[in-house]
């Protein structure tokens, strides 16, 4: 009972010694690092934010080893270079979005006397927002049913020259139209008031040369 007694004890201080020693420059440790990250954070060598960072970081890349066979300290480093890409991405999507605003109006079947096939066509009004002008933009359209799932969606390119603060109008061609393709079928079908309709602006080029892109 005695030798189990002193072996507890000097288990306990081992722990209690390694926990009091770690530190951002210990190695990450895949069956240690939860524990770890929470000793760093008692510690206060991690803040809150920086504690939530590193564990969903580590979780995102626990399949790659070569990503997460580092210290913590580079971890924590590389994981705050990904959240600052990621803001900066939403940011140039937030600007992009708001410098143009694409309303869906219609959409109808035509046939193309040129092409001699029917074509589904999405008509759109694109207000161009900024005091640029603009040369061109693409946009993703995305279409999707009451329950939120998409049923179709596809992007265009269109080197279309819209003023500044003002808005145009223009045919989205969907593609040719026939029975045989569902998703077609179902955004011709659908009625425009029950559906949601979302865009995303990808790219903007202006006339004076410079462009924006989520690239």
């Amino acid at each position: 009972m005695k030798k189990t007694l002193i072996l507890f004890a000097v288990t306990a201080c081992v722990i209690l010694s390694a926990c009091h020693k770690k530190s951002l420059e210990d190695k990450f440790n895949s069956k240690t690092y939860k524990e770890d990250i929470s000793t760093l954070s008692e510690k206060k060598l991690l803040s809150d934010s920086d504690k939530v960072l590193l564990t969903s970081y580590i979780d995102f890349n626990k399949s790659d080893s070569s990503a997460i066979s580092k210290t913590y300290s580079e971890l924590l480093s590389s994981a705050k270079i990904k959240e600052e890409n990621r803001m900066a991405l939403e940011k140039k999507k937030k600007k992009l979005n708001e410098s143009v605003t694409v309303t869906v109006t219609d959409k109808y079947t035509r046939y193309s006397n040129r092409d001699e096939k029917t074509k589904l066509i999405i008509n759109i009004i694109a207000q161009n927002n900024t005091d640029k002008q603009l040369g061109g933009f693409t946009v993703r359209i995305t279409f999707k049913n009451a329950d939120g799932v998409t049923f179709y969606t596809n992007f265009w390119q269109l080197d279309n020259i819209v003023k500044a603060n003002s808005k145009i109008e223009q045919e989205l061609s969907a593609g040719a139209y026939s029975n045989t393709q569902t998703d077609l079928v179902k955004l011709n079908m659908a009625d425009m008031s029950k559906i949601k309709i979302e865009y995303e602006i990808l790219a903007i080029m202006y006339d004076d040369g410079t462009s924006l892109s989520v690239e």
